[in-house]
């Protein structure tokens, strides 16, 4: 029984340090997501701003914002 214990011990403790590494490692991937989504809004803000005042692009700038953008690989209804 003591073996066992011993051996249980060993596992629980192999188990925390690898959660512990996942947890961290999500953390900093988080992170990282962020920074990028962050970066990506600032570029496209920066690269549609001079389009929205050319009148031939009003009418969708317009679109967009009353229907907002489709999710990657959804149909969008007709």
């Amino acid at each position: 029984m003591s073996a066992l214990r011993g051996q249980f011990e060993k596992v629980e403790h192999v188990f925390e340090i690898d959660r512990t590494s996942a947890a961290e490692a999500l953390r900093l991937n988080g992170e990282e997501v962020d920074g990028a989504e962050a970066r990506l809004t600032e570029l496209g803000a920066r690269f549609v701003e001079p389009l929205r005042v050319r009148r031939d692009l009003g009418d969708l700038f317009a679109r967009l914002e009353r229907e907002g953008t489709p999710a990657a690989g959804v149909p969008r209804p007709s």
